[in-house]
């Protein structure tokens, strides 16, 4: 039990370590970072209408058992990682 809890914390560590590696490189090329967080909430309301859009032209209020609240939150979050992690 113990081997898996020293892969566990090893692997978390790793994670962190990522996750700090590139705030630097984020904070290192300011502009770069700066037009990012500029840009991000339209991708966001982009995001929000298309799925709108989407859900109304179906009159659903799920698709394959994801509401549009989930739906708008889950690309969100991706969007949100996939540019500072």
């Amino acid at each position: 039990m113990s081997k898996y809890k020293n892969c566990e914390v090893f692997i978390l560590n790793a994670f962190l370590e990522v996750i700090k590696l590139n705030l630097k490189l984020c904070f290192h090329y300011k502009w770069g970072f700066a037009i990012t967080l500029l840009i991000q909430p339209f991708a966001v309301l982009i995001n929000i209408a298309l799925f709108s859009r989407i859900y109304e032209f179906n009159g659903m209020s799920s698709i394959k058992g994801y509401s549009l609240d989930q739906m708008i939150w889950y690309f969100t979050v991706v969007n949100f990682l996939g540019i500072y992690l």
